[in-house]
C-alpha cells in the first residue's frame, strides 16, 4: 500500500514504509521535515495527512494541493497523505 507524498510545488510521490507495513516516526519525521502533526481529511474517512507542526513558524511554502484536501487552514511544507493503519 503507497502512500503520497505531496510537495508545495505541486509534485505527488508515491512512497513506502521502509518496513513494509506502517510508517515510523523517523520517517515521518524526514518527509515533513521536522516535527509531525497528524489531522483528518474531512472527506477521506480511514485517511490522514501528516503535516509539519511547526510550518508555519518556520516559513515553509504554501503546499495548494494539500490545502484544497485539508479545507480547513493552508498547510504548508511537505504533506503525507496515508491510510490511517499506516502510521501506529
Amino acid at each position: 500500500m503507497t502512500a503520497k507524498l505531496i510537495k508545495p510545488d505541486g509534485s505527488i510521490a508515491s512512497v513506502k514504509p521502509e518496513n513494509g507495513t506502517d510508517f515510523q516516526l523517523e520517517e515521518l519525521n524526514r518527509f515533513v521535515q521536522g516535527y509531525i502533526e497528524v489531522i483528518h481529511p474531512p472527506d477521506m474517512p480511514g485517511y490522514i495527512m501528516v503535516i509539519n507542526e511547526e510550518g508555519k513558524l518556520k516559513g515553509l511554502p504554501w503546499n495548494p494541493f494539500a490545502t484544497r484536501i485539508w479545507k480547513h487552514d493552508d498547510i504548508v511544507g511537505n504533506a503525507l497523505l496515508c491510510r490511517s493503519e499506516q502510521v501506529k
